[in-house]
């Protein structure tokens, strides 16, 4: 009897020193937390730059060499092609160079304070200052109606046919100034050289060694044959510019100018009959005269004034500071600064001079009748010349245009400069390497590249996804709720490599075609198009997921949680699909005509539930009810998922013969129309929602599972706000050690 006992464990008092656990009670907690997080560990990034945090320069650069030794930038890769190979090298280079840039020139996380600045920067005004507010309202209503007219412009044109027409013929007149400066190009170049070409003694002189000991040329020999052939290649390179712009001048005239004023006007009297396109360019040039006429008004002691109204943070001011910084350390330094300087300039006479504003309200009108009127391109020519005058004579002693020459001067220095810059011509060199790599002369895309991508890429890049993280699921129904937390989908183990690729993908078609005689003595054709796919070897498995399950239905209920596993993997799970596609069919464009779905295996486990005993219990019987339920259940998604495709495939179809017959102005409401579609009311029955936190009403309200990694970050969040407080005054709050690369010890 002491055996039975003490196999039933009576036989002896427990709570000993020799029976307590050697490790903690919380370690095996732990552990699943700490592989949760790591399954969870890009999925956390993600949401923690949607929250505002952001990764510093370090860890953006530890990363960026993660992704380096990823193996979808292998170049060893004997499988790719050379133009594969090629394309992987240049992405290395590109991510190499751009590392580098990171390194010189944000080094100190200039982009992120600069971001983060931004988005907590203040301005407090006075309060008896209400117009500033008022215009403050006002400008960013001006802001908005400025955007949406230079869109429906623009949107306009680009669906206007005549503006296509007059595109393709610049283009066109394009290429024939090109081919008239290459023809000039060359023979300069020969003209050139012939002029330089050596004579018979140059030539005995250099032929032979020692030759050249007699005729040792002096400093000002050499420096005259310098100055001579470097004006000689001078002259025909100023030749070939002048012929460049001759030709332009040539192509632009006569009847090809003629052609393009027609164009162009052909454009405007079939856009000027739309008023939309009317008011939009009404709105652009009142918002030009308007903010010129305003800016001109605003005199040094009103600024001084508002100066002492208007009130800034610190982090605005930081934020200011940060961008300059980050912008001039593209190229010269010191030409960032004389920009600077020359803009202060024209600005200054942009509030001084009197002529300033109605030069602007000029301008606007101008505008205006440019996108309004066809006839304003019979006389541009002068209109332009008359602006062009008129702006000569602006300010004090005519400065105006001389320092605003002088501000487009220096822009232009500033801007190749910045391209000069070494990070940055090193990163535009390799992007048009990738470029030219993507797509090669006189093709439209590179074929090796595309059997690549089928073959090699995308199954890497399917391999490369192992998680698939489903942080909190709620199911309600009449019978149930289920709530589950923690699901990270994951490829179980099968006969090759882990992936949720499957082992084997087959679809294999079969065209039918019958012709047959009718009664009216004709022939009548018909075609049937069968496709069977079929997918062998997908593998899927979850472990350590929380789930909480109330069941109420009729007389039975129950409450219970607690941690599971399920495995669906080595030979996985095998589907196969038997489809007909009719095109000339009225109701049927896909019909399924088979479905079949098998499971080869199937494991679970349950901890720290109430009802575990019961699972191990039963364990045979309900691996296989759970089996065939779930292919019940997968089939008959699979036949509910293929009747919507169709419903959707037929309604499409009819959207699009609409649509047609309708003839929208433009390609946005084309696109709209077609893509419409009836969304099907929701069961009432059903309830389901996938979501990161706890709603705030209804069955699941504060509802969590055991270990849930949702309530912790509900935890994180409350505890977050004040660090995001302290941030805000100390800088940094950007900052988060989940963009931290993980490191495993081995």
């Amino acid at each position: 009897m002491s055996f039975i006992a003490r196999c039933c464990g009576y036989g002896r008092k427990r709570g000993g020193d020799d029976t307590e656990p050697l490790l903690p009670r919380y370690e095996d907690d732990t552990a699943r937390e700490r592989a949760l997080h790591q399954k969870l560990h890009t999925y956390q990034m993600l949401r923690a730059l949607s929250q505002g945090y952001m990764p510093s320069n370090e860890q953006t650069i530890v990363n960026l060499r993660t992704l380096l030794a990823s193996d979808v930038l292998n170049p060893n890769n004997k499988d790719l092609s050379d133009s594969g190979r090629a394309l992987i090298r240049n992405c290395r280079s590109w991510i190499k160079l751009f590392i580098e840039l990171l390194k010189n020139k944000n080094s100190q996380d200039e982009i992120q304070d600069f971001i983060w600045y931004t988005t907590k920067s203040r301005i407090s005004v006075d309060v008896d200052d209400i117009a500033y507010s008022a215009s403050k309202v006002k400008a960013r209503a001006d802001a908005k109606a400025a955007y949406e007219s230079f869109r429906t412009v623009g949107s306009l044109l680009l669906t206007n046919a005549d503006f296509r027409l007059f595109v393709n013929d610049i283009a066109t007149i394009g290429r024939e100034v090109l081919a008239d400066a290459a023809f000039s190009l060359s023979s300069a170049a020969e003209k050139t050289g012939k002029q330089l070409e050596l004579s018979e003694q140059e030539q005995q002189t250099v032929a032979k060694p020692g030759a050249d000991e007699n005729s040792l040329p002096s400093k000002q020999e050499l420096q005259e044959n310098a100055e001579d052939t470097t004006k000689m290649i001078g002259s025909e390179v100023a030749k070939v510019g002048q012929d460049a712009i001759e030709s332009a001048k040539e192509h632009f005239s006569g009847s090809q100018k003629d052609t393009l004023l027609y164009r162009i006007k052909q454009v405007i009297l079939r856009l000027r009959s739309r008023t939309d396109y009317n008011d939009s360019v009404s709105t652009i040039s009142k918002l030009i005269q308007r903010y010129a006429i305003a800016y001109s008004r605003v005199a040094d002691t009103a600024v001084s004034t508002a100066q002492e109204d208007v009130n800034t943070n610190p982090a605005l001011d930081r934020a200011v500071r940060n961008f300059w910084g980050f912008v001039s350390s593209f190229g010269d330094p010191k030409a960032w600064e004389q920009l600077e300087q020359d803009f202060n300039k024209v600005m200054a006479h942009a509030k001084s001079d009197p002529q300033f504003e109605k030069f602007m309200i000029e301008i606007g009108n101008a505008v205006q009748r440019m996108l309004t009127d066809p006839d304003f391109f019979d006389n541009a020519d002068e209109k332009l010349e008359e602006l062009k005058e008129k702006s000569s004579k602006l300010g004090n002693e005519s400065e105006f245009r001389t320092d605003f020459d002088k501000m487009l001067r220096q822009a232009q220095v500033t801007i190749n400069s910045v391209i000069e810059d070494k990070d940055v011509n090193g990163l535009l060199l390799a992007t048009k390497r990738i470029y030219n790599i993507l797509t090669p002369p006189n093709k439209i895309t590179n074929p090796d590249l595309i059997t690549d991508s089928i073959h090699i890429f995308l199954p890497l890049l399917i391999r490369s996804v192992q998680y698939i993280p489903i942080p909190r699921v709620e199911v309600s129904v009449p019978e149930m709720d289920l709530l589950l937390e923690n699901l990270v989908l994951e490829p179980g183990r099968n006969v090759n490599s882990t992936s949720f690729l499957p082992y084997r993908l087959l679809v294999s078609t079969k065209n039918d075609i019958e012709i047959r005689k009718t009664h009216s003595r004709k022939t009548v054709s018909t075609t049937k198009s069968l496709v069977t796919i079929s997918i062998n070897g997908l593998s899927v498995a979850a472990q350590d997921l929380g789930f909480w399950i109330r069941g109420h239905a009729g007389l039975i209920h129950f409450a219970d949680e607690g941690i599971a596993s399920f495995y669906l993997d080595e030979r996985g799970i095998d589907v196969s699909l038997d489809l007909e596609i009719g095109r000339e069919k009225l109701e049927q464009i896909l019909t399924l005509r088979g479905v079949r779905v098998h499971i080869h295996k199937l494991d679970y486990d349950l901890r720290k539930s109430k009802l575990s005993w019961l699972g191990w219990l039963f364990k045979p019987l309900l691996k296989h009810l759970v089996r065939r339920s779930l292919e019940k259940a997968l089939a008959e998604n699979i036949v509910n998922a293929l009747r919507a495709a169709n419903r959707e495939l037929v309604f499409a179809r009819e959207r699009l013969r609409a649509t047609r017959i309708a003839d929208p102005q433009d390609v946005v409401t084309f696109l709209k129309a077609v893509m419409a579609r009836l969304t099907p009311a929701e069961d009432p029955d059903l309830y389901t929602r996938v979501g990161v936190d706890a709603p705030k009403q209804g069955v699941f309200k504060n509802r969590y599972t055991p270990g849930s990694i949702v309530k912790l970050w509900h935890e994180e969040a409350l505890r977050a706000e004040e660090a995001v407080q302290d941030g805000e005054e100390r800088g940094g709050g950007w900052r988060n050690d989940i963009f931290d690369t993980p490191v495993q010890t081995l």
